[in-house]
């Protein structure tokens, strides 16, 4: 539409009704979104990209929907595999908040591939009903397709099925013969 001098166009239709998670997989085809439903509704993205060199960007999005559970813990089911970098992304409470904007704790080098609450409880920093969580890791491992579990206290782990980091049968296989190559 026309106002004047100034010229609006939207480049796309608004969507309604659709869990903002989507939009990612709309922007990138190759996202895997999943509906976990513990007491409520959640979805679970994720993603690889090649960032050349043997080096791989995993991504991880948690959005709940509704559940009033929460889900305090992301593990990515792939074993021996070197994380290089983590990180993860939460929105932060406001000043007042019965919340905790406490730590998540993230993998580092050849350890578990989980992303979980610290200082657990009922006020913790878990994925509460109406946000979303970004978890994020670059690794030397391929993708391929695997699962991950999520955690929702009170009731139980969830897994659902998800490109992951393909993982060495054992620590210090590198080259996939199941042999140890390195100490």
């Amino acid at each position: 539409s026309t106002n004047g001098s100034r010229s609006l166009s939207f480049p796309n239709t608004t969507r309604q009704m659709e869990p903002a998670i989507f939009s990612w997989q709309r922007v990138d085809p190759s996202v895997q979104i999943e509906l976990i439903e513990p007491d409520g509704y959640a979805y679970i993205g994720g993603s690889a990209t090649d960032l050349g060199g043997g080096e791989y960007l995993y991504q991880y999005n948690i959005f709940n929907l509704d559940s009033n559970a929460g889900i305090d813990t992301l593990t990515i089911n792939a074993d021996g595999v070197n994380v290089l970098s983590s990180d993860y992304h939460t929105p932060g409470w406001h000043s007042g908040s019965l919340y905790d904007n406490g730590p998540w704790t993230t993998p580092s080098g050849m350890g578990d591939l989980e992303f979980t609450v610290q200082n657990k409880g009922v006020n913790d920093n878990r994925v509460r009903w109406a946000t979303m969580y970004s978890f994020t890791f670059t690794a030397e491992a391929e993708p391929t397709d695997g699962s991950v579990t999520v955690n929702v206290p009170g009731i139980g782990e969830f897994e659902v099925n998800m490109v992951v980091p393909q993982g060495n049968a054992c620590a210090g296989d590198f080259n996939g013969s199941g042999n140890v190559d390195s100490a």
